[in-house]
């Protein structure tokens, strides 16, 4: 689901780096190199604590997640 301005471009800039880091590290993998693509899936969980993480959870997001959860019910 896209949520138009839940969170600023700095805050996505600094969560895509986090995760691209994070891929980095466990795989070699590198957005700038499409050779490098990842091999296997990886739990990325850990990865989503603190910041940036925590600047991006805005009260848009818990909105949009109740839509979903809702749309889902029988």
């Amino acid at each position: 689901m896209f949520v138009p301005h839940a969170f600023g471009a700095d805050v996505a800039a600094r969560i895509r780096e986090r995760l691209c880091h994070v891929l980095t590290e466990a795989q070699g993998a590198r957005a700038d190199d499409p050779a490098t693509s990842l091999k296997e899936q990886i739990h990325v969980r850990h990865s989503h604590e603190g910041s940036p993480f925590r600047e991006a959870w805005t009260p848009r997001l818990p909105t949009a997640a109740a839509r979903i959860a809702s749309a889902w019910r029988w």
